[in-house]
């Protein structure tokens, strides 16, 4: 993953947060996911390898987030 796509899920991230909505954090989206914050934030700054089911998960993610991945 790209550091501009790292970046503009920390963004919609920060603005959920501030806007009072989920997700706000990296745990809101390990919970709604049933996954670990671990492996939550591994996947948001790419340290997981370039496979289809890691491009499926950060398409989920940014959904649930609510960012656009055509940026």
């Amino acid at each position: 993953m790209s550091d501009k796509l790292e970046d503009i899920i920390l963004l919609g991230l920060r603005h959920n947060k501030r806007m009072g909505i989920k997700p706000g954090t990296q745990l809101d989206i390990a919970h709604h996911f049933g996954l670990s914050h671990p492996y939550v934030h591994q996947l948001i700054y790419g340290k997981m390898s370039d496979t289809e089911c890691t491009r499926k998960r950060i398409k989920e993610i940014c959904n649930y987030v609510g960012v656009d991945l055509k940026r």
